[in-house]
């Protein structure tokens, strides 16, 4: 499986008002970090939680490639209906919110769209569900959107990350490894997603 991110939103999950009122600035310390380069603080704080948990939080559109033979890894041939690939696929985000397109694609470029009634998206499990399985080409292409479509849909627990990570950073002036690990593990070890399979 290939993937690919094609647009992503950059919201801030934190307003600066939340994140400035979290510092402690002494007296005799210079004014906090414009709102530019703050906002860059941010993004890069959400940017570490979603690599530990493995879920985008902002609105995210991703392409993934499957490959259609029988002999690959992401495929087998099912006992009960031996004349056809996995019916399903989990999409590797979530919280997913929709799939925009599939299409079915031979290794010359020619492409196959594939027809909405041919499949049914469930969000809450992040499952594709195949009524007809395309069998035409070589790879299957599904463009898809995931995260969370409104900042207050994002659970307190990123919202609690971010902001501690900003925190420590002011206070040490260069945060460690070792402490960015501690903090992501205490807030969002619950939110980690295991990924294990993407079809079955």
């Amino acid at each position: 499986m290939l993937e690919k991110i094609l647009e992503k939103k950059c919201d801030l999950i934190v307003s600066l008002e939340d994140v400035k009122s979290n510092l402690v600035i002494s007296e005799d310390e210079d004014v906090i970090d414009s709102d530019e380069l703050l906002k860059t603080r941010i993004l890069i704080a959400q940017s570490l939680c979603e690599q530990y948990t493995n879920k985008p939080l902002t609105k995210t559109k991703y392409a993934v490639r499957y490959d259609l033979p029988y002999n690959n890894q992401d495929s087998y041939l099912s006992f009960s209906d031996p004349g056809n690939i996995f019916k399903n696929i989990r999409l590797p985000y979530r919280p997913l919110i929709s799939v925009e397109s599939m299409t079915s694609v031979r290794y010359n470029g020619e492409t196959f769209p594939v027809d909405v009634s041919d499949y049914v998206v469930d969000t809450e499990l992040d499952i594709v569900y195949f009524n007809n399985y395309p069998t035409r080409g070589e790879m299957l292409k599904i463009i898809f959107l995931a995260g969370y479509e409104r900042v207050s849909d994002v659970p307190a627990s990123y919202k609690g990350a971010v902001i501690k990570l900003i925190e420590e950073a002011y206070e040490l002036r260069d945060g460690t490894v070792e402490l960015t690990e501690k903090i992501i593990n205490d807030y969002l070890r619950g939110e980690r997603d295991y990924y294990i399979s993407d079809s079955f």
